[in-house]
């Protein structure tokens, strides 16, 4: 649970409660080049005029859309070797995107109105990126390309750093890996169309009218998928939350096991021992005395448990390695909360009965014996 907890309040990189993600699919109906662009600009006038949204954007693959882009770079000055791979990631985006989605700019400027499809082409490179080809340098103003026989002569210019994000699913568990935007504008046959929504407040509230007004401005466009960030976010780690929820069951219900059976042990012990507590008080021992000498007996027992036990459970604790996220399996404040709640119902199922011990009448007590 404690990872899982990790895992979904993680910096990704980007305001995952506020965002509304529209996919669409223009080419499938015959929307190409430049009318594809024009559709594009028409959509994001129509959705930023939905009440509770405050800015839209758009791209090619989106936030945790399940849309991937990927190519090998030529960058002056890298060398790569098996070690060292020349892959990157990639996205196109609209002006406004960095700002609608929330991703910092560290160095440069963002993917402007200015960069069309006549001006120079540039990209926004992540912290990744920059740590990886231009080996943690100012890479403002310089130029990488696409390892592919079409885009040969057709550089990037570098002209700013983005901060790393956990924008796709499988990245959620790892550590980032290289990525470029380039400005969706100069992309002359944009093939996939995904809008980014800011909302005020709740952002499931938008998402019939975001479906209507789609619908209005193209009634044949495709919608192909009309999500929230956080609904993406946690169809993606599906697998995670159901492990932790049986986890969750089946670890409480062991423990509970463990507790009941441990208070039954410790009461039927120390019912046992009511004669004899009641003969050690009529010889002159204190009632406190009494009380001490039987939960040190208990934590006594307790402590016999829990050196077998501690050493089997984290020999057990390595087959979940791969299901935990920034977590030891380990993990020191998870075995703390069980010893401390073992311990408090051992000291519980001592105490109760050895004070109702405490109470029997010496004289009874030496008579029966």
């Amino acid at each position: 649970m404690r990872s899982l907890q990790k895992l979904l309040t993680q910096d990704l990189g980007y305001d995952s409660g506020h965002i509304v993600i529209a996919s669409v699919s223009p080419s499938a109906v015959g929307y190409e080049g430049e009318r594809f662009r024009q559709l594009a600009t028409e959509l994001t006038e129509r959705l930023a005029a939905i009440p509770g949204v405050r800015s839209v954007s758009y791209s090619r693959n989106g936030i945790l859309s399940g849309s991937e882009t990927n190519n090998q770079l030529l960058v002056p000055g890298f060398a790569s070797d098996q070690r060292q791979t020349r892959d990157a990631n990639e996205d196109e985006v609209s002006p406004g995107y960095f700002d609608v989605t929330g991703i910092s700019i560290l160095l440069g400027r963002p993917i402007g109105a200015q960069d069309t499809l006549t001006s120079t082409r540039v990209a926004v490179i992540n912290q990744a990126m920059m740590k990886h080809f231009f080996h943690g340098e100012n890479p403002l103003g310089r130029q990488f390309e696409i390892d592919d026989p079409k885009e040969k002569g057709k550089p990037f210019t570098v002209i700013g750093v983005a901060k790393d994000t956990k924008d796709h699913g499988y990245f959620l568990r790892e550590a980032v890996p290289p990525r470029f935007y380039f400005a969706f504008q100069q992309d002359p046959k944009p093939l996939r169309l995904i809008f980014e929504l800011s909302t005020q407040g709740d952002p499931n509230v938008v998402l019939t009218a975001v479906r209507y007004r789609i619908k209005e401005a193209a009634p044949g466009l495709p919608l192909t998928s009309l999500h929230t960030v956080r609904q993406n976010l946690e169809q993606n780690l599906d697998t995670q939350i159901v492990l932790a929820r049986l986890s969750t069951f089946f670890g409480g219900l062991a423990l509970l096991l463990a507790c009941v059976g441990l208070y039954g042990i410790m009461s039927y012990t120390v019912a046992g021992r009511t004669r004899e507590i009641g003969v050690r008080i009529a010889l002159g021992a204190a009632r406190s005395d009494v009380l001490e000498l039987v939960l040190r007996e208990a934590m006594w027992l307790v402590g016999v448990g829990l050196a077998i036990g501690i050493p089997l459970s984290l020999a057990g604790s390595r087959l979940l390695r791969t299901f935990l996220f920034e977590m030891k399996s380990t993990d020191p404040v998870s075995l703390l909360v069980v010893i401390a709640l073992l311990a408090l119902v051992a000291a519980a199922a001592a105490f109760i009965p050895a004070r109702r011990a405490t109470t029997v009448d010496p004289v009874v007590a030496l008579r029966y014996e």
